[in-house]
């Protein structure tokens, strides 16, 4: 687009001569217009006047630079006839009702396509018609406006695209959610349905303890998968609030009860508090879910002696009830409150983080609260950690069909309630490393935060193994500096201190620089295994893995070792006796040299 022409350069020349001419000599009539029309013509916008039947009066000269045209071609004739708008018969149309509206009185204005292009090409502009009024307030004159926003336009159908290309990849992915939550849940049911029979017959303690482990541990990925098919489900719309007509008080008793014995078992308070009765119209299982997210989310985050606040607030003059879930936990920073509720986000994303999970359960728990038409928050608990409050109605939607029947609320069997059972319920055991050592048997450090899984391995390595476990990555550096094991296998993720920063800090202690170390990862993360290998690390186990490829992997990893070792010692044997027969001989030499000084001074 042009910004000057001839015509414009030439009211420039007039307008720099009428200035020059001695104050006395300028005409300030033809100076005020001379400025005008320097400024109307190169100002980036197009703008023209029109009369009250539309004919082009004027114009500056940016629109006809733009449309390549003279302005004789276009002056005195009706706008729509112009060769900007010979677009479409629609645009025609549409230019003269705004036209008519404007000359009512109207500021008309709309994004069009118009020819504004030397070469015919179509641009977007957001034009407008501005209605110019008299002494005596009629319209008497119009002053069409346009900016060209064609990239802006361009931009923004991009942009348009590409949410749509995100919808649709986002519709996939939830589709392939359900897909796979669907295929996995007939093998867990299997599973799950295979350990309680298995429970029912006389077996050893050690095998009933093994059972329990794959039941609770199914029960988790249970949870999981049923976290990804709500997930699915919300974001395609498919669920329903079943409103019924229930005690939510006695629900949140119910569900709180479920939650008393985790806590009493990890040394937590559990305080709840509610009102004797609050009948209400909700749906009890989408209620339920909501508190078992967030009474675990808070025994999940809540240290030992720490104390969580369970509340359940009604005030007699609003038809609303208020949901408390407080902790004594680190707390939530402000600049990710809201963050904690989008899907798969969570506060400790990194390799340290203290707790496990997909982070779907507060992004599940508030939109079940939205569908509840209710509210749901974060603020500071007087605790010391995050008050998780939900407001929620205690009417349905006017017109909404309720059920009259009492349903079973509260229920402890819901699988939520398990999962969250199974995640957060102390399983001590025995480890292998408090059984006594073998001499002469290598050791095998095992780091690990999740204790089945360390308890697991410990177990699977002792019968060839003398074994010690470490809890997290600062633990296994101290057990390692203090007693040099033969081998270090170790998890990546884990708090306090990771496995990959484990790896860097045994490489830099010379007494542990030839120690090997066995990585377990969940990633198949090229790059960080790749980096972990060039830092030290000698091999790399994925899970789930096989019993039997981890402890071959071990037993060639520590044999290499004793090799190497029994090779250094051997070696340093052999240069201890070199010396020895380096001095002898020196000597020899020294006694020889004597004896023929001794000779010579006898002749």
């Amino acid at each position: 687009m042009a910004s000057s022409s001839v015509r414009g350069t030439n009211e420039v020349h007039a307008l720099l001569s009428e200035m020059r001419k001695p104050p006395k000599e300028q005409d300030p009539a033809r100076l005020g217009m001379l400025r005008s029309r320097v400024i109307l013509d190169e100002m980036f916008q197009f703008v023209g006047l029109l009369d009250m039947d539309g004919n082009l009066l004027d114009c500056n000269q940016t629109v006809l630079d733009a449309a390549d045209i003279e302005r004789d071609a276009v002056i005195d004739k009706p706008v729509w006839d112009t060769h900007w708008w010979d677009v479409s018969e629609q645009t025609r149309q549409d230019l003269q009702n705004a036209v008519q509206r404007a000359g009512e009185g109207e500021l008309v204005r709309y994004d069009v396509k118009v020819r504004v292009d030397p070469r015919g090409h179509l641009r977007w502009i957001d034009f407008s018609c501005k209605p110019i009024h008299d002494a005596d307030g009629n319209v008497v004159l119009l002053l069409p406006e346009g900016r060209d926003i064609h990239e802006q336009k361009l931009f923004e159908q991009e942009l348009e695209e590409k949410n749509e290309q995100l919808q649709e990849l986002d519709r996939l992915k939830s589709q392939m959610f359900a897909n796979v939550s669907h295929e996995l849940r007939t093998p867990l049911a299997l599973i799950l349905g295979s350990t309680e029979n298995l429970t029912t017959h006389d077996m050893p303690p050690e095998d009933l303890e093994e059972v329990e482990t794959i039941r609770r541990n199914a029960l988790q990925l249970r949870g999981r998968v049923d976290d990804l098919l709500d997930i699915a489900r919300l974001e395609a719309g498919r669920v329903e609030i079943t409103y019924q007509h229930a005690d939510l008080a006695n629900l949140f008793r119910r569900t709180a009860s479920n939650f008393e014995v985790i806590a009493h078992d990890n040394n937590i308070t559990l305080t709840v508090n509610t009102p004797e009765t609050l009948p209400a119209e909700f749906d009890p299982d989408k209620i339920n879910r909501i508190l078992t997210n967030l009474l675990s989310n808070a025994i999940k985050f809540t240290p030992e002696n720490g104390i969580i606040r369970a509340k359940l607030e009604h005030d007699d003059n609003a038809d609303e009830a208020k949901i408390i879930i407080a902790d004594s936990g680190p707390g939530i920073p402000p600049g990710m409150r809201d963050a904690v509720f989008e899907r798969f986000r969570q506060i400790e994303e990194s390799s340290t983080r203290r707790s496990e999970g997909t982070g779907l359960g507060l992004a599940i728990t508030k939109e079940l609260t939205t569908l509840h038409h209710g509210t749901i928050g974060i603020q500071d608990a007087p605790e010391g950690g995050a008050l998780f409050w939900v407001q929620l109605p205690l009417k349905a939607p006017k017109g909404t069909n309720v059920d009259t029947i009492e349903p079973h609320d509260g229920s402890g069997t819901s699988p939520a309630i398990e999962a969250a059972e199974a995640e957060l319920t102390n399983t001590p055991t025995t480890p292998p490393d408090h059984k006594p050592h073998t001499p002469g048997q290598p050791t095998v450090l095992v780091v690990e935060d999740n204790d089945e899984m360390r308890n697991h391995i410990a177990q699977l390595l002792s019968d060839e193994f003398n074994i010690v476990t470490a809890t997290d990555g600062e633990d296994g550096l101290e057990k390692a500096m203090a007693a040099p094991p033969d081998l270090v296998l170790t998890d990546i993720m884990m708090p306090r201190m990771s496995g990959d920063e484990l790896v860097h800090r045994l490489r830099q202690q010379p007494h542990l620089s030839t120690v090997p170390i066995v990585l377990l990862t969940a990633k198949a993360d090229t790059d960080l295994r790749v980096d972990l290998l060039e830092s030290g690390a000698q091999d790399f186990v994925l899970k789930p893995f096989s019993r039997a490829e981890l402890k071959a992997r071990v037993r060639n990893l520590v044999h290499v070792k004793q090799a190497s070792d029994q090779l250094r010692r051997e070696l340093d044997s052999q240069t201890h006796d070199l010396t020895d027969l380096t001095a002898e001989v020196t000597e020899r030499i020294d006694d020889l040299e004597n004896a023929l000084e001794t000779a010579k001074q006898a002749i």
